[in-house]
């Protein structure tokens, strides 16, 4: 046991001091392949960062062909196609992805490395309005850094049907002082409309620790992975690595969740800090929770024969039980490498952590990635009772696509009637096609047991090229997909990665709405027996950050991940906001000149300034001169419009400025002209 720290009241609010405590078993190894797997973000030097962008996307409403009904999983949203989400293009330059999100009452809430966006309505995603993590916790919440060359990393949202709230979570951390802060952002309403203080309210948690139990440098924290939350708490999980003393542990943080509805000042916010001998540890979403229900926690045990689910009590003090019960599963081995169809590897970071658990009236669902061969990768998931208190393993199974196929990133929900949702991406070298793509499965509690109805592919999840990115031949694919149930009508929304054919790091992301019927189709089994280990404890090393690679820099814009026509392209023109107030953050509006597809060669536009409002006096330009560049594979290119307060305070109303693109060889003009307005 692991002694008790001392209890104080941090500078960032009512949190006290982590109390640490020991599980029943010794904590487990963190191997070279679990931190491997963890989910530092890696980023592409020399990009800036993006102002905040409000898109409307035509294209897609009722553009896509209404599908033929299924007679299994269904997909639901924009006409069943699903729609795509945040890409790498419009990350600022990250990888992996970390795909998360969720879906409240009205709009959905996605994030990535490092761009939080949400798509309104959710149905089809037609408005988007995004901004970089950077700015939305730094500049619109006011956040302070951990240190002034900490990163943000590991982007993480839920939406809490209890306290009708969405969360969105990141860490930032400085790897080289070993300091770090946990930030979140909770909406003021289930509807938020903006990335602002007007329906954020924002918060900041010191998770620096060191062996003598105050705040210092003897850890790195890493990989917060999926959130948990029951009627009294939000928890969150880290991994906390040793630098060169201590042991290796998981910090479990709970915070009180009227606190987070209730949107009270930082000072008066309650948390509560406890370390738990063990790693990897991932806390559980519980649909329909009560108030005093426990925390349930779910982890491999590290011998492939068993896991471990964690059952927290007094979850909101510093001297909470951690009682262990250790369950006997079908054997498995360590995920391998998923392949792209050219043979290459997706990524080379992963491992068969469990990736995101989930409850509803006492029956817990958690799923991870096991291998079942050296050529072929599982979503495996477990259905767990724990309605005695006493977990007991109820069914097993995963879900296979056959030899040479790899299954990775599960992540699993279930809701009130008991049915379970599934999302994965999947890749191989079965066929030249079978590039990374996005799944969704599902079953029902009288499919036969072992069993997920037959999966389906997202139409807009549908991979279109080998993955590869800027951290070759050590790729970043990963580290984890989102599900959560609509607060609504119970159905499971999901997000997850795609490839692509964006230039530098082809992921994309596909949001999907699905159901799963009643009376099933073809099942996927996963027949073996279970066995009855006897587990092992084995010894903690002592790992370090990994290194970031250091790829030379390139512009980021957005393109459409389609493949490029072979016709002239289409240039058009468009302006977020389309009114800026000169007084009144953001001052700013950004001109959008993109053509439907990447472009084979860069393409070099020109335009002119016209409008009341004057070039100099009242705004200025990004770039120089009148002319704007899409690079050789790529899509689009920016210019920023910066409004100038003027000295003598403008009184004569508003005034607009005009960007006009030109004609010029190697491209036609879909539309010319796009309008700014500016207010005094």
């Amino acid at each position: 046991m692991l002694v008790l720290a001392a209890i104080a009241f941090a500078s960032f609010g009512l949190g006290t001091n982590r109390k640490k405590a020991a599980s029943a078993q010794s904590v487990k190894k963190a191997t070279a392949a679990e931190k491997a797997g963890e989910g530092d973000a890696v980023h592409l030097r020399g990009v800036p960062p993006r102002p905040p962008e409000i898109f409307f996307h035509s294209d897609r409403v009722n553009a896509l062909p209404l599908l033929a009904p299924q007679a299994g999983i269904t997909i639901s949203n924009n006409t069943g196609n699903g729609y795509p989400g945040l890409d790498f293009n419009h990350s600022g330059g990250f990888v992996p992805p970390d795909s998360n999100g969720a879906a409240g009452p009205s709009s959905y809430v996605e994030t990535v490395n490092q761009e939080v966006a949400i798509f309104t309505p959710k149905s089809t995603g037609a408005t988007e309005v995004a901004d970089s993590l950077s700015h939305f916790y730094f500049t619109q919440g006011g956040l302070s850094h951990a240190s002034a060359n900490s990163g943000l990393s590991d982007p993480i949202t839920i939406y809490d049907e209890l306290n009708s709230r969405f969360i969105v979570g990141d860490q930032d951390i400085d790897f080289t002082l070993h300091v770090s802060n946990f930030l979140i952002a909770v909406s003021k309403t289930s509807n938020p409309t903006t990335l602002t203080t007007a329906d954020w309210n924002f918060y900041s948690i010191s998770t620096t620790e060191n062996v003598a139990g105050s705040f210092s440098d003897d850890f790195d924290a890493d990989y917060p992975g999926n959130f948990g939350y029951n009627a009294d708490a939000f928890v969150f999980t880290l991994n906390m690595f040793a630098v060169s003393v201590g042991t290796n542990h998981v910090l479990v943080t709970s915070v009180n969740a009227a606190d987070l509805a209730a949107g009270v000042a930082q000072a008066s916010l309650h948390f509560y800090k406890n370390d738990l001998a063990n790693f990897s540890v991932r806390p559980t979403t519980m649909h329909g929770s009560g108030a005093g229900d426990p925390m349930w926690l779910v982890t491999e045990h590290g011998n492939h024969v068993s896991i471990d689910v964690i059952k927290m009590t007094n979850v909101l003090s510093t001297s909470p039980t951690f009682t262990t019960t250790n369950l006997a599963v079908n054997a498995y081995s360590l995920v391998v490498p998923p392949l792209n169809p050219d043979g290459t590897a997706i990524t080379t970071h992963i491992d068969s952590r469990i990736l995101k658990s989930a409850e509803a009236n006492n029956t817990l669902v958690a799923t991870h990635n096991i291998a079942a061969s050296s050529t072929e990768d599982d979503a495996r998931w477990y259905v767990i009772d724990v309605s005695s208190g006493t977990p007991v393993l109820s069914d097993q199974g995963q879900v296979s696509a056959g030899n040479n196929t790899y299954l990775s990133y599960p992540a699993i929900d279930i809701n009130s009637s008991g049915l379970i949702g599934m999302t994965y991406m999947r890749s191989g070298t079965d066929t030249a096609t079978d590039y990374m793509s996005m799944y969704v499965t599902g079953r029902v509690p009288t499919d036969a047991a072992g069993t997920m109805q037959a999966p389906v592919l997202v139409p807009a999840g549908t991979g279109q090229a080998n993955y590869s990115d800027f951290a070759s031949p050590n790729s970043r694919a990963g580290d984890m997909s989102g599900i959560n149930i609509d607060p609504v009508d119970a159905s499971f929304w999901a997000v997850s990665e795609y490839a692509n054919t964006e230039a530098t790091a082809n992921w994309g992301q596909a949001i999907a709405n699905f159901t799963v019927p009643t009376s099933t189709a073809t099942p996927t089994p996963t027949p073996t027996p279970t066995p009855t280990p006897t587990p092992t404890p084995t010894p903690t090393p002592t790992p370090t950050p990994e290194p970031e690679p250091t790829p030379t820099p390139t512009p980021i814009p957005r393109p459409t991940p389609t493949p490029t026509p072979s016709g002239l392209p289409e240039i058009r023109i468009s302006v977020s906001p389309t009114t800026v107030d000169e007084s009144q953050s953001p001052t700013y509006a950004t001109f959008k000149i993109f053509a439907e597809h990447n472009v084979s060669k860069s393409l070099t536009i020109s335009y002119s300034m016209s409008g009341s409002a004057v070039r100099g006096s009242d705004y200025t330009l990004s770039g120089t001169g009148h002319n704007v560049t899409i690079l050789a594979g790529h899509s689009s290119a920016t210019v920023t419009l910066h409004c100038l307060e003027d000295s003598d305070e403008r009184t004569e109303g508003n005034a607009t400025a005009t960007m006009t693109l030109s004609k010029g060889a190697g491209y036609t003009l879909e539309n010319n002209k796009a309008t700014v307005t500016i207010t005094p």
